[in-house]
């Protein structure tokens, strides 16, 4: 029921304070800069072909591209530019939304070809789940060491030391962290497979303009339009309108729902 807010926590785009997620993209702004000039220095060298060039572009590759086509960082943590990276592959490379033409060509696919993908996500979502609750799991523990604490160690003890108690109380953040660290390759590799979708099936997306006629197009759209927003489109101004309206609410035509 959390998965999204547990991705969005995870990719840095709510519950963040301002300074850190400035902080974090300036991080992974550094990161990108610094495998683009080892990249530069390694072409001047004519050592295109070394291990160190591969795995520099290897790195690169995870980050989305912007107007210029250069790499860049959208969100402070390393999750959320690799999944902004593969959620924008269809955009940048064939105009096409990737968040609302995915559900389309998931049901195009074949049962075992959607069970193998779905495995690979099932092991990404896995291990981000893991991380969350072994991080919520390291704040609990440290507001129950700070409580124990303050009223003088009473529930604890008994049975350790503070300073064990400590150590257990930081283990959490450990796992989280290690948990965290496994899910980049995992959702790198479910990207892959998120690209491929959009290679393989652009054709049939591109080829939906020839389905219709113009003027069922505009029919269409203010089918849905009406349906979806309850709003009817002037054909005079141009304005929205609520659905029930008779007249447009800033030029006063007629609105032809009929027609």
């Amino acid at each position: 029921m959390l998965d999204d807010k547990i991705y969005q926590i995870a990719e840095g785009r709510i519950l963040w304070f301002n300074f850190l997620k400035k902080k974090g993209i300036k991080s992974e702004k550094k990161y990108i800069k610094r495998h683009v000039n080892l990249i530069n220095e390694l072409r001047k060298r004519n050592e295109i072909n070394s291990h160190r060039y591969l795995e520099a572009w290897y790195k690169l590759r995870i980050f989305p591209l912007d107007e210029k086509s250069e790499y860049k960082a959208d969100y402070p943590t390393r999750l959320g530019n690799i999944i902004q990276g593969y959620e924008k592959y269809s955009k940048s490379r064939f105009g096409i939304d990737s968040i609302f033409w995915w559900y389309r060509i998931w049901l195009t696919l074949d049962k075992e070809i959607r069970g193998e993908i779905d495995r690979s996500l099932s092991k990404a979502d896995f291990a981000v789940y893991s991380s969350f609750i072994f991080y919520i799991l390291f704040i609990a523990n440290l507001i129950g060491y700070g409580i124990s604490y303050l009223i003088g160690n009473i529930f604890i003890s008994i049975y350790t030391s503070r300073s064990s108690f400590l150590l257990i109380a930081l283990l959490p953040i450990i796992l989280s962290r290690l948990f965290y660290k496994l899910s980049l390759p995992l959702h790198r590799f479910y990207g892959e497979y998120f690209k491929s979708m959009f290679d393989l099936h652009k054709d049939k997306i591109i080829n939906l303009d020839r389905l219709f006629k113009k003027k069922e197009k505009k029919k269409i759209e203010e089918v849905t339009r009406y349906l979806q927003y309850h709003k009817i489109k002037c054909f005079n101004c141009g304005s929205l309108n609520p659905g029930d309206s008779d007249n447009c609410t800033s030029c006063g035509a007629r609105l032809y729902r009929d027609e």
